[in-house]
């Protein structure tokens, strides 16, 4: 008997079907840090910082995309006015706004105050491309201390770009709006430590050189300073001839007759405001705010008593005042 073997061929076979995933849809931010540099000089108006963040998007088989940019509020802050922080809690109110007005603040899809930046964008083979123009704005305010001043917007939560593409309308940003990346930025301001002086005369009047008896009168010098700025007064010599800061004079207009007379810190005349020179003070305070004034009272005294009687007219001497801070 005879057998007979069978062999018999197994195909095994594998369709590759093609690749339909789509790209997911990206977009991203790319901006540096906001810098007003020097901020809130005595004198000097609102300072502003103007700028640009790149905006690019990806992965998109719609013709356009909505983005929705939104700027929250840095831990401590709040959203108008915004703060930048300082040393010793000090904060410096600040904002950011959608229009070259600073009228729109920029906020967030959660802010009362204001609303996220719409951009829409149109793509070409998917991608797209655009710069975003921001508005930045110190106000002027008394209260601001010196110093450096910052804040970062967080990339954890301060800083979100939500997108959803489409074809014919804009989508509304909403919060239920797909945040797709998220961005951080700093602002930095520099409140200048300033001040400012101005002094009214010290007007003696008419002396009567018959009764020979002293002659009081005050001025006062004024300052605008910084809040929470150190500062000390000093009053130079004067103009008179061979004049010290404890031995002041005054000339004769058109002659060289002198009359001597004192300036102090105090009512009783006993203490020499000078420059801190041969036993006289200066004087010292510290800054309230750039629109609140510290005054400071001068005493000042012409003892006819003790000099030889001087000839009539008109006696004067120019002082300078000196504020160090």
């Amino acid at each position: 008997m005879r057998t007979r073997a069978v062999a018999a061929l197994l195909w095994v076979l594998m369709v590759l079907a093609p690749d339909v995933t789509q790209a997911q849809l990206g977009c991203w931010i790319g901006m540096g840090s906001i810098h007003f540099g020097n901020v809130n000089q005595i004198g000097a108006p609102a300072t502003t910082a103007n700028g640009t963040m790149s905006l690019s998007c990806a992965g998109a088989s719609q013709p356009y995309v909505r983005v929705c940019i939104a700027l929250g509020t840095p831990e401590g802050s709040s959203w108008d006015p915004r703060y930048l922080n300082g040393q010793d809690r000090a904060q410096l109110a600040y904002n950011i706004y959608r229009d070259p007005g600073y009228t729109q603040i920029w906020g967030s899809e959660l802010s009362l105050a204001g609303a996220p930046r719409e951009v829409d964008l149109p793509m070409n083979y998917g991608t797209g491309y655009t710069t975003v123009p921001y508005f930045a704005r110190v106000p002027v305010q008394d209260d601001a201390h010196a110093g450096m001043h910052n804040v970062t917007f967080s990339y954890a939560r301060d800083a979100t770009v939500r997108a959803v593409e489409y074809s014919v309308s804009p989508p509304n940003c909403t919060a239920v709006m797909p945040i797709v990346s998220r961005f951080e930025f700093g602002v930095w301001a520099n409140v200048v430590a300033d001040c400012t002086v101005s002094a009214s005369a010290l007007d003696f009047g008419v002396a009567n050189t018959l009764e020979r008896r002293p002659s009081r009168a005050t001025s006062t010098i004024s300052l605008h300073c910084t809040s929470g700025v150190a500062y000390s007064i000093a009053l130079d010599a004067g103009t008179g001839s061979g004049a010290t800061v404890v031995q002041r004079s005054m000339t004769r207009d058109g002659g060289a007759d002198t009359l001597a007379y004192g300036l102090y810190t105090d009512a009783t005349r006993r203490r020499v405001w000078g420059d801190g020179s041969s036993g006289s003070e200066t004087v010292s305070g510290t800054g309230s705010g750039t629109q609140r004034t510290e005054s400071h009272k001068v005493y000042g005294e012409l003892e006819l008593e003790r000099q030889d009687e001087p000839a009539s007219g008109n006696y004067r001497d120019t002082i300078t005042v000196t504020v160090t801070f």
